[in-house]
């Protein structure tokens, strides 16, 4: 008896110290190295482009979204786009969202109950249930056109949630959330070693992430895939996965627009990673159309 009380408090230590991995002091020192990580990809003579960060967040929200702005920031600078910030749901207004040229969901976590970002801020504003359903499909249809018309996306971790219920936006992004285990170090790999926007990082590297098992609309593949990772290899996971490899992040066409996954982005320690500033900067470009690289679907 000893022994099995001895075991499970082991196993409780593991995921509590699995879950901190404290959260990192934006200081000048730190933003000068994250500067000299950074690729540049400046264009002569070409137009400053516009990148929209949408850093709301109705619930967890992560300490990672002000690192994100400055990292996303700072490559913009070296990148020929310049950065706008918002933390309002008017800007998913299609009026508001054709200024940009590209649209970051960075870290967009909605509560868990509806799981819908603008349904979450629509009901502190003392609207009924329903009216604020209805104007939260209306916004979700808002961006999905935007892409379609031509706009890039892209989707930090948390981003994947922002209407997680719906089966339009698990199509649209190509997968919905499901779970994850306690934040723990697990081994990334590349898919495919000549894909321009992973060039920069080795085959398979150590990243301490959130692991994010994915649902919906995931099964259809509908993507090109970037990186994965083994889930075999994953703590603590609920069940035992159907299978072995799962990717979480991937590129992908919608319409006339453009969209780039990245799950792994909880801890802002992955920038220290070799090549991963690279790989967000590269995802950026492509939804940008400045980086032209295969992102046909692997699905049938």
């Amino acid at each position: 008896m000893k022994r099995l009380i001895t075991i499970y408090l082991l196993l409780i230590c593991e995921v509590l110290i699995a879950q901190k991995l404290p959260p990192l002091e934006l200081t000048e020192e730190w933003k000068s190295q994250l500067k000299s990580q950074i690729p540049t990809n400046l264009k002569k003579n070409e137009l400053i482009k516009k990148v929209l960060i949408i850093s709301l967040a109705t619930g967890y929200k992560h300490w990672i979204i002000p690192a994100n702005e400055t990292l996303i920031t700072e490559i913009g600078k070296k990148n020929n786009f310049e950065v706008t910030i918002a933390k309002d749901i008017s800007v998913f207004e299609l009026d508001s969202l054709s200024i940009y040229d590209a649209v970051i969901l960075n870290n967009t976590c909605p509560q868990k109950e509806k799981r819908n970002l603008i349904y979450d801020v629509l009901i502190e504003r003392t609207l009924d249930s329903i009216t604020s359903l209805n104007e939260a499909k209306r916004l979700e249809n808002k961006l999905i056109n935007y892409v379609n018309a031509g706009g890039g996306l892209i989707v930090l971790h948390g981003g994947l949630t922002t209407f997680n219920k719906s089966e339009k936006f698990s199509r649209f992004v190509g997968a919905s959330f499901d779970y994850h285990p306690p934040q723990q170090a697990y081994e990334a790999s590349i898919v495919n070693r000549n894909h321009p926007i992973t060039a920069q990082l080795a085959d398979s590297f150590e990243i301490y992430d959130e692991p994010y098992f994915l649902t919906g609309a995931y099964s259809d593949l509908n993507f090109q895939p970037l990186l994965s990772m083994n889930t075999m290899d994953i703590k603590n996971k609920r069940e035992i996965p159907k299978c072995k490899e799962q990717y979480i992040s991937w590129i992908k066409r919608y319409g006339k627009g453009k969209i780039f996954v990245s799950a792994p982005t909880h801890n802002a320690q992955s920038f220290d990673i070799s090549g991963f500033t690279s790989f967000i900067a590269n995802g950026i470009n492509y939804t940008l159309g400045d980086l032209l690289c295969e992102d046909s679907s692997i699905g049938q």
